[in-house]
């Protein structure tokens, strides 16, 4: 999915830089991008309390934990 200025491409710049297709003001969408990566922020700790497998949950990590997804 298009999300941006950059296409598809999962950044916080880049979801951000079409906010106000979204209706949203700045501020509204950095907060919402904020809220987001917190929660994603535990991931880990969620999918071991399910039971996934350290090995599994270290295979998974990148599509949780990248440095792009930043502003």
């Amino acid at each position: 999915m298009e999300c941006g200025d950059q296409g598809r491409f999962a950044n916080a710049n880049n979801i951000l830089s079409q906010h106000a297709r979204f209706l949203l003001e700045r501020d509204e969408a950095e907060k919402i991008v904020s809220d987001t990566r917190d929660q994603v922020g535990k991931w880990y700790d969620i999918v071991r309390a399910c039971g996934v497998s350290e090995n599994d949950a270290e295979i998974i990590r990148g599509a949780f934990i990248y440095p792009e997804f930043s502003f």
